[in-house]
């Protein structure tokens, strides 16, 4: 994956994770959240079993951390938005067949945006969903749009107009769009290549007629500054940004601050 884990320190008390259809991606921090002293990947067992999955974890050195603080974040583009005034547990089956249909393994799980009154109905694997549970215990899980909602409400915090936000997460664009304090559009996007990127980036902006001269555009997640889509989308848009934790973080690898955005959000999500 070209992230290897190094710095293991017992002093590391918490464990942030994105989990995909193909990485288990992880931090691990300090118990006030201002060191991180891993960033670390690795691939998914082939056989989603119990067993796999526990000799991932330990493999991994996680049986030999005092961890008080678990919490996973799914990278799953199936998910749908409702209104917490319009939301009924009893109807959850419901709200995520009407989008996208359960596969075999999956059941539905759900949990709200942290500062919208909005809640996010999302598939969960089962079996990894047990292990987690089996293995660690106190896990908290949500879906990746908690934690990147979460660090963006702070940006917008006292903002007015549209602000554009573009995370990377491996082949996906998580765009988020928000007029002042209000979510108007949250969507996964999978690209191939640059012009791919670009491509999305520009029909969410047209889409909203948001001129790319003005808008605020912020990005963050799984890349580095020599990304080719960095450099390119520079030339259609004026204001970009790096989308950085709420405050800054003592890392102890050579990584940038918005490489952790979603990891760090996801520390802080209740």
């Amino acid at each position: 994956m070209g992230i290897t884990t190094e710095n293991i320190n017992k002093k590391y008390t918490k464990l942030s994770a994105l989990i995909s259809s193909d990485s288990f991606f992880y931090t691990l921090g300090d118990s006030f959240n201002e060191e991180i002293g891993n960033y670390a990947s690795f691939d998914l067992p082939k056989d989603n079993s119990i067993q796999s999955w526990k000799a991932l974890f330990n493999a991994n050195g996680f049986d030999t951390h005092k961890l008080t603080q678990i919490k996973v974040a799914y990278v799953e583009p199936r998910f749908t938005l409702v209104p917490g005034d319009l939301y009924k547990l009893q109807d959850l089956d419901t709200y995520m067949d009407n989008a996208h249909p359960t596969r075999p393994g999956e059941k539905v799980a759900s949990d709200s945006l942290k500062g919208l009154d909005i809640k996010i109905v999302y598939p969960l694997n089962e079996t990894l969903d047990a292990t987690l549970k089996s293995y660690f215990g106190n896990v908290k899980s949500y879906h990746v749009l908690n934690p990147i909602v979460s660090h963006l409400n702070k940006i917008t915090l006292g903002k007015l107009g549209n602000m554009l936000n573009v995370h990377v997460i491996e082949d996906y664009l998580i765009i988020t769009l928000y007029n002042g304090r209000k979510l108007e559009f949250a969507n996964f996007f999978k690209f191939k290549t640059t012009d791919d990127f670009l491509y999305y980036v520009m029909l969410v902006l047209k889409q909203f007629d948001l001129d790319p001269e003005i808008t605020d555009v912020y990005l963050s997640g799984h890349f580095t500054a020599e990304a080719e889509f960095y450099a390119k989308l520079y030339r259609y848009v004026r204001n970009l940004h790096y989308a950085n934790p709420a405050k800054q973080v003592n890392l102890k690898k050579d990584i940038a601050q918005h490489q952790i955005f979603d990891l760090y959000g996801l520390s802080t999500c209740v």
